[in-house]
């Protein structure tokens, strides 16, 4: 059994499973734990339904892949990786989009950089279990400490030599892959090296699209819901506030943040006054 399980993960992964499986273990064996735990399940939840359907999304993009003979079983373990890893960070963070507005820009630039096959080239070939085992929680409490000394000022020595570990540990795995594909007869260059190298970055340029309507969305959400509040005992006029800015503001984010930040509303607010202040926004 153990020897199939290692030809689908490599010893990295297995001892990431080994410690995740432990911690959980460590996690909910604590009532105080639990209990926080709880509190962030529920609050997952509310936002199931947006991750579940990006999993649909995903799924139909696959398919469509599997159709034009882009995607095959070889990459079902990205797939899987990809979805409940890049994807699921991609998912929380999406709410960023409001703040600035380079961020789908930046998204589409990270997917070319030159990291991704440094990345794929580190993940060939992983150390033997008990490295792994050892190097994993290390690891971890690193980077932990690394997030934490670099919001800090008085731990910039600290900070620069977590940051030297990290890189250190980076480059060891990096020249040990080196060293394991020189030695190796099979070929790097190969189709399925090649679609593992790009599946990330096109699995992240097709989810855009949704990411954007996913930011669209928490944009008007946001907007539409104080004024709802605001115009409690005048439906209509809320009514009309909300069709005139979905066709002023339509699929544009830039738009809805902006009319967002400049409209104001109040209860003795009338029609006209709203279209000339829509205009005047928008300028048009």
């Amino acid at each position: 059994m153990m020897e199939n399980i290692s030809k689908i993960f490599n010893n990295r992964e297995i001892s990431i499973f080994i410690w995740v499986v432990l911690f959980l273990f460590w996690f909910f064996s604590k009532k105080e734990t639990r209990k926080s735990a709880l509190s962030v399940i529920q609050a997952f939840l509310k936002l199931a339904k947006w991750y579940l359907l990006m999993l649909l999304y995903i799924a139909g993009i696959v398919l469509l892949f599997y159709k034009l003979e882009l995607w095959d079983f070889s990459l079902l373990k990205n797939t899987i990786y990809w979805s409940f890893g890049g994807a699921f960070i991609l998912f929380f963070n999406v709410n960023k989009a409001l703040e600035n507005e380079k961020y789908f820009f930046k998204i589409f630039k990270d997917c070319f950089k030159l990291i991704i096959v440094v990345e794929f080239l580190s993940n060939l070939y992983s150390f033997n279990i008990l490295i792994e085992l050892v190097s994993i929680p290390i690891l971890v409490l690193t980077g932990a400490m690394l997030a934490f000394s670099e919001s800090k000022p008085e731990y910039k020595s600290v900070h620069k030599i977590f940051n030297g570990v990290l890189t250190l540990y980076g480059l060891s795995v990096l020249i040990f892959s080196i060293i394991q594909i020189s030695g190796s007869e099979k070929s790097l260059f190969t189709t399925d090296n090649l679609k593992s190298v790009l599946f990330g970055s096109i699995m992240t340029l097709s989810l855009i699209p949704f990411l954007y309507i996913i930011a669209l969305y928490i944009a008007y959400e946001g907007f539409l819901k104080l004024k709802k509040f605001i115009l409690k005992e005048n439906r209509s006029l809320y009514r009309f506030i909300k069709w005139r800015i979905i066709w002023k503001c339509h699929l544009s984010l830039k738009r809805i943040k902006l009319v967002s930040k400049k409209l104001h509303i109040y209860t003795s607010i009338d029609k006209e006054q709203i279209i000339t202040d829509l205009n005047l926004i928008l300028k048009k």
